[in-house]
């Protein structure tokens, strides 16, 4: 379903409930969204997360999570191979 992600369920949308427990948790330094969509990067952002822009055919309905992770983790290492 479109736009899931960012629909209000009480009082954040989807995106930001993940982004609030990491961030209040007190063990989480930094934070990441794998997305395509500029609207969760936008709503992300707001919480001082760096976007990880999917490429298209990670995006299509048959794409498996697992080579979402892996692009996103790749992409970390590239950004940041210190960590």
């Amino acid at each position: 379903m479109p736009g899931k992600n960012t629909r209000v369920v009480g009082w954040l949308s989807l995106t930001e409930y993940p982004l609030v427990a990491c961030r209040d948790s007190g063990v989480v330094d930094r934070m990441y969204v794998s997305t395509d969509d500029p609207l969760i990067s936008r709503i992300a952002g707001n919480y001082g997360v760096e976007t990880i822009w999917r490429p298209e055919h990670l995006c299509e309905d048959a794409s498996l999570l697992e080579d979402a992770i892996h692009h996103g983790f790749l992409t970390v290492y590239d950004r940041h191979p210190d960590l």
